[in-house]
């Protein structure tokens, strides 16, 4: 007899429930995971269009450069439109290279100039073919071709015609007129990387007078007890350290005469490239030049004391005092062209045909005065450049990085809590710019009443051949 084909025992096929029970686990695992790779999918896209709109946007700004006929220069006013298909049709872009998704510019491609400040507009949208209601956009508003401002070439002239001697803008004394205050919202110059303000003219040499509106560092006027100026450290210190970091100051910067003696005696004289507000020349301008720090004059006082301003007032003090520097310089008033209104917000500029702009990024072709940005804990930190020196530029913090007594128990840099978290710490800005190859030891000066060369840890100079920055102005 025959037996009958059947399931063996020990084994059995899935019931009703148990394949339910499989369908919804299954159900459950998808619906967790495939948002996520959806999300992920989307991100991916997000990024290729990003960087698509970033192309985009850099192409403009190339292609609008070659339009000087409709932006002019940096210190002209001036708009130019056109479409995604000039850039492409002109080698300056590729078209979007994907073949599931299209990529477009509705209307037109906006730049434009305002005084040197330039401004790309436009719409990107990019959709998917499968899907075209899934849109992506840049989020800006689209641009038609007739909204565009007019080419506004600005004119530019010498400080001799903006300061005409002739208009009553000065009050004199023989060939020496100061800027009265109804004019000093109007003398701001910009000039290596610093705002200036016009506060004199000689009337026989045809120079005018300015004087730094920030302070630039803070030092002891001299290193010893003299207030004479002549040879002092705050003398030696404009010339030899800030002086030189003035870019083409041989074009614009003449030698003029400085006073250094007493409040009223003018007799007492310096030629030079560059010094410090006197105590006549303060009462003079005091009514509108009114800053909040301590800063030196060069006029001497009695028993070792020198002049100090701040605010409306000045005074005097020991010479050993650190208190800080706002250095005079003297131009000629028709050795170059200037665009501008002189406000704060607007200070005259000096042509680009006279002082051509500085396209270079590498730090070490940089000027004193400008800004760059390093990544700081994780953050970006701005810092401002103090000094290009054989290759390497120095620069200064102008964020707040750190608080911290100096130290509980050491006066010496070296061994003080500062420097740990400067230079020591495994965690320090010396070691976090370091593993980016960004700089390199050098020396700074740890005693500067005596004008000592002491190494103070590693310091911070920037290696200027291994970084691009974002220069600020």
């Amino acid at each position: 007899m025959k037996k009958r084909k059947g399931f063996k025992l020990g084994k059995r096929a899935f019931t009703l429930v148990e394949l339910l029970g499989v369908i919804v686990i299954m159900s459950l695992i998808l619906m967790v995971v495939f948002p996520s790779l959806y999300g992920l999918m989307n991100s991916n896209n997000d990024k290729k269009y990003n960087n698509y709109n970033d192309l985009v946007y850099e192409a403009s700004r190339l292609y609008a450069g070659k339009k000087t006929e409709a932006l002019g220069s940096s210190r002209d006013v001036g708009c130019t439109t056109f479409q995604l298909k000039d850039l492409i049709n002109n080698d300056y872009l590729k078209e979007y290279s994907d073949k599931n998704t299209t990529c477009s510019v509705p209307g037109y491609i906006k730049v434009q100039n305002n005084k040197g400040k330039i401004i790309v507009s436009y719409r990107m949208e990019c959709k998917e073919t499968s899907n075209p209601s899934n849109v992506w956009n840049n989020g800006m508003q689209q641009q038609d071709g007739s909204n565009c401002t007019a080419y506004q070439k600005v004119d530019v002239q010498n400080l001799k015609n903006i300061f005409d001697p002739n208009n009553e803008k000065f009050e004199y004394t023989g060939n020496l007129g100061f800027l009265k205050s109804t004019y000093a919202s109007g003398n701001y110059v910009y000039y290596s990387g610093r705002l200036w303000r016009i506060y004199g003219y000689n009337t026989s040499l045809e120079t005018l007078r300015l004087i730094s509106d920030e302070a630039v560092g803070s030092i002891p006027f001299n290193s010893s007890s003299s207030s004479t100026y002549s040879n002092s450290h705050a003398e030696r210190w404009l010339t030899s350290e800030l002086l030189p970091t003035f870019k083409e100051f041989n074009k614009f910067g003449v030698m003029a005469t400085y006073y250094n003696a007493a409040i009223t005696n003018t007799t007492k004289t310096r030629e030079a490239l560059i010094g410090l507000l006197s105590q006549d020349e303060f009462n003079h301008i005091k009514s509108w030049y009114v800053k909040p720090d301590t800063y030196w004059l060069s006029t001497e006082g009695s028993g070792g004391n020198a002049y100090y301003a701040q605010n409306s007032t000045s005074a005097t003090s020991k010479s050993t005092v650190i208190r800080t520097i706002r250095p005079v310089i003297t131009l000629e008033s028709n050795a170059g062209k200037y665009s501008g209104t002189g406000t704060s917000s607007d200070p005259y500029i000096i042509d680009e045909e006279y002082y051509p702009q500085n396209t270079n990024t590498l730090l070490n072709t940089r000027y004193s005065g400008e800004y760059v940005r390093l990544t700081i804990n994780g953050s970006n930190k701005l810092f401002r450049i103090v000094k290009v020196d054989n290759g390497l530029t120095k620069v200064i913090s102008e964020d707040l990085l750190y608080t911290s007594q100096f130290d509980t128990d050491y006066y010496d840099f070296k061994l003080s809590t500062v420097n740990d978290i400067l230079n020591a710490n495994s965690t320090s800005m010396y070691n976090q710019l370091t593993q980016k190859g960004l700089v390199v030891e050098g020396s700074f000066c740890g005693d500067i009443l005596n004008d000592a060369n002491i190494t103070a840890g590693n310091g911070l100079f920037l290696n200027s051949n291994c970084v691009t920055p974002s220069l600020l102005k």
